[in-house]
């Protein structure tokens, strides 16, 4: 019982940022335009939501390229140590991928601080919102794996 509980403990976290991107397109192109068009009829500025995911994710991008430098360039300490085992790649790999998807998500977040009417549902906007809330998700469980796994990585090797 508990290799099967391992198995599957290992493929969620293979696939759980995508499910998170599969349930942030569902929810963003079933409810948002909904929500959005209620937070607009309050005279709510929609337009800074995009904001703060853009300034969120260039910040992220940026950490992401500066601890994936300093992962490959460290010679000491527990890293140095650590640069062959299946944590150090892994981890290099998910790092790479969250700052690559922080990056993508601040030039999706451009035209959501441009386009100030909450968009009508099923029209192109509304498909915008929809992969937009799905690369948010998407970036956000990327993020959270790559440091949940420097935290496993660091465990392992100090």
């Amino acid at each position: 019982m508990t290799a099967l509980v391992g198995r599957i403990a290992l493929q969620w976290e293979r696939v759980y940022p995508l499910a998170a991107c599969a349930v942030g397109l569902a929810v963003g192109y079933l409810y948002a335009p909904n929500w959005l068009h209620q937070l607009h009829a309050k005279e709510w500025a929609i337009e800074n939501i995009f904001v703060a995911v853009f300034t969120l994710a260039t910040v992220t991008a940026g950490f992401g390229l500066a601890i994936y430098t300093f992962l490959l360039t460290t010679e000491s300490g527990f890293i140095g140590r650590a640069k062959k085992s299946i944590y150090y790649r892994q981890m290099l790999t998910y790092v790479v991928i969250a700052a690559g998807l922080s990056a993508g998500l601040a030039l999706a977040s451009v035209p959501g601080m441009v386009i100030k009417e909450a968009p009508e549902p099923h029209s192109l906007h509304a498909i915008y919102i929809a992969i937009w809330l799905a690369a948010s998700c998407w970036t956000a469980a990327a993020v959270y794996r790559a440091g949940y796994l420097f935290s496993i990585f660091a465990r392992q090797h100090h």
